[in-house]
């Protein structure tokens, strides 16, 4: 209970929320404090161990919270305090002790060291002697002569004879070392490789049509035209080239090699342009660049609706057009519904109705709530009822698109009077293991899922959400109830 009282006194609004998610967020928040609950004592107290942030007050407010946990009732402010500065009193003590142990030691060596005789300190002269001279001897860096950790001047292999080069004054091996030169080294650098990897997932590619033919290109927008390598220009065809007099240089300053050019046709989604591409003999040099970044106007465009998204050709557009006049049902704009099953909701045993009032609308967010609750009874999502003992306040949360999803919270009291659906849910690694082998993969994204789930006509009843307009019940499987996970997936299980 601490935890989650200390939890809403430092909650912060995120800036990705907006006003209607934050005052559903703060709702919770204050009724996991149990604020009819707290006595006056108990409310001093928390905010005094919760002012506690320095480091220095970690080991103080560790034996407060362990305190607060047994005698939270008895607890003053006062006590509190006194009991503060008898911890810190403790933790003095214990660093004179620590100091004071510390100083006897030290008089104790220094005494000693004092009164040695003149001998003990001629004996201690001579190794502090030799240390000098050791470290004299030790040189910073090997022997090029020989590689031993010595000075060249003390080298033995200065007479000998090397097997390799036949020349005097190094060890076998070392001839390359032992010849110094002041003439400067000049050598080229054929390539640069590192750790890309991390660097290599920031990278957002896009795939588009060339003359009607995929390929897929990485945005650039450091790039001032499209390039493609001689083996892509070989895939799409060998279309038609010309020489190129356009000269281009990395972001370093060398120069790029281009072999040609071709004027082409760029389908990016549905549009098309018309381009000239660049082919390069570098096989990794696949770039669309700002010609037709600014030709398909991509700067307006979020770059996850246009990266790793594939343009289908036109013979695959033909199959999709087939399969939309074979079914036309499946492809209508409007919220499906199952027919096969009906889910069912089961209390606990004696369980008492919870009937929780409305919360308040903000002013700025009573107009868009309105028109989702008129849409969702006008689709018969949810149904206007006179009376009910089942009652949970409702959740606004907007969505990505801007509308707003109308959720009740039956963390209120339905919830915990529900029994749950252990209904197994799938993890990765089984997921993983079912695809192993696999090379075409399709993703399903139902929209409002749970809604095109049919409730049972005893279960309608306990969904019962409190509005501003009054009470409506859901006559689909409504997000936030407990079982409506693992219901929801065994159906799914069923339909595969």
């Amino acid at each position: 209970l601490f935890n989650k009282r200390c939890k809403c006194l430092q909650f912060i609004k995120p800036e990705s929320d907006d006003f209607i998610a934050y005052a559903g967020a703060v709702n919770r928040l204050c009724e996991d404090f149990k604020l009819s609950s707290l006595k006056e004592n108990e409310f001093k107290a928390l905010i005094f161990v919760c002012g506690l942030r320095s480091h220095r007050d970690s080991e103080i407010r560790t034996r407060l919270l362990s305190k607060l946990e047994t005698d939270a009732a008895t607890l003053t402010v006062d006590t509190l305090a006194t009991e503060c500065q008898r911890l810190l009193n403790l933790k003095q003590d214990t660093a004179l002790i620590e100091n004071a142990a510390h100083s006897s030691t030290s008089v104790v060596n220094s005494l000693s060291d004092k009164y040695r005789g003149k001998s003990n300190q001629k004996r201690q002269d001579k190794p502090q002697q030799k240390q000098k001279s050791d470290a004299r001897k030790t040189p910073k860096s090997p022997c090029w002569l020989c590689g031993g950790v010595h000075y060249t001047e003390a080298c033995p292999f200065v007479k000998h004879v090397c097997k390799e080069c036949k020349q005097i004054g190094h060890k076998d091996g070392y001839c390359a070392f032992a010849r110094p030169s002041g003439k400067p080294q000049r050598s080229s650098v054929k390539e640069v490789s590192s750790d890309q990897t991390s660097a290599r997932r920031r990278r957002k590619f896009v795939s588009i049509l060339i003359n009607g033919k995929p390929i897929k290109l990485q945005i650039d927008t450091a790039s001032d035209i499209t390039v493609i390598s001689r083996d892509n220009w070989l895939a799409l065809g060998s279309p038609a080239t010309r020489p190129t007099s356009h000269e281009a240089t990395s972001a370093s300053g060398g120069h790029v090699k281009l072999e040609a050019e071709f004027e082409c046709s760029v389908t990016l989604q549905d549009s098309c342009r018309s381009t000239v591409c660049y082919v390069a003999p570098n096989s990794n040099l696949n770039l669309l660049g700002l010609d037709l970044i600014d030709a398909f106007d991509l700067w307006s465009v979020p770059l996850s609706s246009v990266c790793n998204r594939v343009t289908v050709a036109d013979g695959v557009l033909d199959q999709v057009h087939q399969l939309q006049r074979k079914f036309p049902e499946v492809f209508l704009d409007t919220l499906g519904l199952c027919t096969k099953t009906k889910v069912k909701l089961f209390l606990k045993p004696n369980q008492q109705p919870v009937y929780v009032p409305r919360r308040p609308v903000a002013q700025t967010a009573y107009e868009p709530l309105q028109d989702e609750l008129k849409r969702l009874e006008n689709l018969g999502i949810i149904s206007f009822v006179e009376h009910s003992d089942w009652a949970a306040p409702i959740v606004a949360v907007r969505k990505a698109n801007g509308s707003i999803r109308i959720c009740g919270d039956y963390s209120t009291g339905l919830n915990n009077a529900l029994q749950p659906n252990d209904y197994p849910l799938p993890v990765p690694d089984d997921i993983f293991a079912s695809l192993a082998g696999m090379r075409h993969f399709s993703i399903i994204d139902l929209s409002n899922a749970y809604l095109q789930i049919e409730m049972d006509e005893d279960s309608k009843n306990l969904l019962t959400v409190n509005t501003h307009r009054g009470l409506f019940k859901f006559n689909r499987l409504a997000p936030g109830v407990r079982p409506a996970t693992g219901a929801f997936q065994k159906i799914m299980d069923s339909m595969t």
